[in-house]
């Protein structure tokens, strides 16, 4: 399935693009009705107007239900890390005290630590794509530091 969308990827290029070209079909098609002219173009390539529209169409359409998808899944994330947060062991609310002191400035740390590593795994912390030698800076996501200053009692030892 994935190599299907990718081939529709390259054949329309954007969303913008499958829109249109759904738009056209469908005008060609209830057009050849009222307009003389179109009848002919409509009636000789009707399989593949149609073809064209249900395809444009269904591609426009997986576009709205990603984004959609996306945000239901950050909501579903940010719950569970919420939940986590209740929870946190010693460490790593040593961790989160950190960030807040700081008001969220980056952690040069190595990501072998046990604490850092559940942090990110339960979507607390993100790490960045390079580091220096063996230390990476770590950030805390907005929400989750918006969430620690307005429940401090969280990271209290």
């Amino acid at each position: 399935m994935e190599a299907f969308f990718k081939a529709l990827e390259r054949v329309f290029g954007s969303p913008r693009v499958a829109a249109t070209a759904f738009l056209v079909c469908a005008a060609v098609l209830i057009g050849a009705r009222h307009v003389s002219a179109l009848a002919p173009l409509a009636q000789q390539y009707s399989t593949w107007i149609w073809a064209l529209l249900l395809v444009s169409g269904f591609y426009s359409l997986t576009f709205p239900v990603q984004s959609v998808g996306r945000y239901v899944r950050a909501l579903w994330q940010r719950r569970t890390a919420k939940t986590y947060m209740r929870k946190m062991s010693p460490e790593e609310k040593k961790w989160c005290r950190w960030f807040l002191e700081n008001d969220g400035d980056s952690l040069h740390h190595n990501p072998a630590n046990g604490a850092i590593a559940r942090l990110i795994q339960s979507g607390i912390l993100w790490k960045t794509e390079k580091g220096w030698g063996d230390l990476y800076d770590f950030n805390i996501r907005p929400w989750a530091l918006a969430y620690i200053k307005k429940h401090p009692q969280l990271v209290k030892e």
